[in-house]
């Protein structure tokens, strides 16, 4: 007999939160996840590696978004005319901590949790968009790599912010 997956009955996740709640048992969604490609294959064969020491604002963790735009900001610092990825992933975020103000980097995640929803400004957060961090190489899965570039009329915001940032 198949697994039975629990129904997408409600979504924790704060308001405007554009990821795919998957299940919400373990509160697994769909996330996008930006990275320099000479990176992929390492994290293709050993998954998200998380390196005490080496932390992000929030702590020492993988960290995801909802928006491949945001996304699009940790996948190399190069834009038009060089091929970019992103990795679709499933990530089990748990007990969520919804972050709304001031962060030390060393006590995270919190006692309790199981991940870190960094909450934007429009809700009382420090961040532009939603970051959502796992503190363990279990809570993710890599399904899916899109392989992309900027092209050269881009008017994103990536491209916007640094010129397409050409070599």
């Amino acid at each position: 007999m198949m697994a039975r997956r629990n129904r997408r009955t409600t979504n924790p996740m704060p308001e405007g939160c554009r990821a795919y709640c998957l299940d919400d048992g373990s509160r697994e969604y769909l996330l996008f996840h930006g990275l320099p490609v000479g990176v992929l294959p390492l994290v293709l064969t050993e998954g998200f590696k998380i390196i005490p020491g080496k932390s992000g604002s929030f702590g020492s963790g993988s960290y995801f978004a909802d928006l491949a735009s945001k996304a699009d900001f940790y996948s190399g610092k190069t834009g038009r005319g060089h091929v970019k990825v992103q990795l679709v992933c499933r990530v089990s975020l748990g007990t969520m901590h919804l972050e709304q103000g001031r962060h030390t980097k060393d006590n995270y995640p919190p006692a309790g949790y199981d991940s870190v929803v960094a909450l934007p400004r429009s809700l009382g957060g420090r961040v532009h968009h939603l970051e959502m961090v796992v503190f363990h190489f279990l809570q993710a899965l890599p399904v899916m790599a899109i392989y992309y570039e900027h092209l050269d009329d881009c008017e994103c915001r990536f491209c916007d912010y640094c010129g397409g940032c050409a070599s």
